[in-house]
C-alpha cells in the first residue's frame, strides 16, 4: 500500500493553437488502473491498470491543431443499443479549467464542478480511495492510499469537438511510484460504455458490471518527477483503446489519470500434515 499525493497546479487544462505549448506557471510551494468513465457529475468507474505512486503535482493544458485520426462517435440515439451520438460542441475558449473555478459538487461529495472553455467536473475511483481538493483554488490536489485500480480525472458535461487542436499538455510533478509514470487517457464517446443516466457513450458492453474489456479509453504513459515538467501528448500518440484503438478529437467526453497497481501474488496452500481424522 503506497501513499499517493498528486497535485495539479499552474495554468490548468487548456486547448491551445497549433504548435503552442501550455504556458503553465510554477507549482505552489506547498500535490487509470482502470478506465473511469465519469460523466455528467458522476464519478468515474473502475477499469484497467494505470500507475502507482506517491506525492505528485501537476498543472494542465491542451495543445494542438489537427484532430486524431480515430473513428467518430457512435451515431445511435439516446437509450438505444447503438448508444448516444456526440453533440460535437465546440470549446468556447482554449482553457478547459485553471482550477480557480472549481466549485464543490452538491450531488457528489468530495468532487467539484467547473466552468471554463468546457463545462464539467472532477471524478475519482475506486470509491473512497482518493481525496480531491482545490489547494486554495491554485491546483487540483489528489491523494490517498492506492489499493486497487485507482485514478481520477475530469468529465465533460457534453461531448466536445476538439479537432482544431492536436493534443493535451499539462505541468505535473510528484512521486508516481516505482515506474515514475501515470497512465493518461482521453475518454471518447466511441470508447465509452453506453451511459443512459448521463446521455453519453456509444460502446455496447457485454457486461454491465465490467465494461472495460469491451469499452475503454486509449492511453499514453506520462512521466512524473519530483521536480515537475510540462508534458504534452498529441492525440495521435494515444493507443490501445477499445473498440477504437486511437483517439478522435471530434468526440471527447473526459480526461483521466490512472495509477498503476499490481495485485499481490496468490499465496500457496499450507503443507502441514498429521493428526487423526
Amino acid at each position: 500500500m503506497t501513499n499517493r499525493n498528486m497535485r495539479y497546479s499552474g495554468l490548468g487544462l487548456a486547448l491551445l493553437t497549433a504548435g503552442a505549448i501550455a504556458a503553465c506557471s510554477s507549482d505552489p510551494a506547498t500535490p487509470s488502473g482502470g478506465a473511469g468513465n465519469g460523466a455528467g457529475g458522476a464519478p468515474g468507474g473502475a477499469g484497467a491498470p494505470a500507475v502507482s505512486g506517491a506525492p505528485g503535482t501537476a498543472g494542465a493544458g491542451v495543445a494542438g491543431a489537427a484532430a486524431g485520426a480515430a473513428p467518430t462517435a457512435g451515431s445511435g440515439t439516446g437509450g438505444t443499443g447503438s448508444g448516444f451520438a456526440c453533440a460535437g460542441t465546440l470549446p468556447t475558449s482554449p482553457v478547459i479549467t485553471d482550477f480557480s473555478n472549481l466549485v464543490a459538487s452538491t450531488t457528489n461529495p468530495g468532487s467539484f464542478t467547473f466552468a471554463g472553455g468546457v463545462l464539467g467536473g472532477t471524478f475519482s475511483y475506486q470509491p473512497n480511495a482518493l481525496t480531491v481538493d482545490t489547494l486554495t483554488n491554485t491546483a487540483l490536489n489528489v491523494k490517498g492510499n492506492i489499493k486497487a485500480y485507482d485514478g481520477f480525472g475530469l468529465y465533460f458535461n457534453t461531448c466536445y469537438d476538439a479537432s482544431a487542436y492536436t493534443g493535451i499538455s499539462f505541468n505535473i510533478k510528484g512521486n508516481a511510484g516505482p515506474t515514475g509514470k501515470l497512465n493518461f487517457r482521453v475518454q471518447t464517446n466511441t470508447n465509452t460504455a453506453i451511459d443512459a443516466a448521463n446521455s453519453k457513450g456509444a460502446c455496447v458492453a457485454t457486461s454491465a458490471t465490467d465494461t472495460y474489456p469491451d469499452c475503454h479509453a486509449a492511453s499514453f504513459d506520462i512521466p512524473v518527477t519530483a521536480a515537475g515538467a510540462v508534458v504534452m501528448v498529441n492525440f495521435v500518440q494515444f493507443k490501445d483503446g477499445m473498440p477504437s484503438a486511437t483517439v478522435s478529437a471530434k468526440e471527447i467526453v473526459g480526461l483521466e489519470w490512472a495509477f498503476n497497481w499490481t495485485p499481490g501474488p496468490v499465496g500457496g496452500a499450507g503443507a502441514g500434515a498429521g493428526g487423526a481424522a
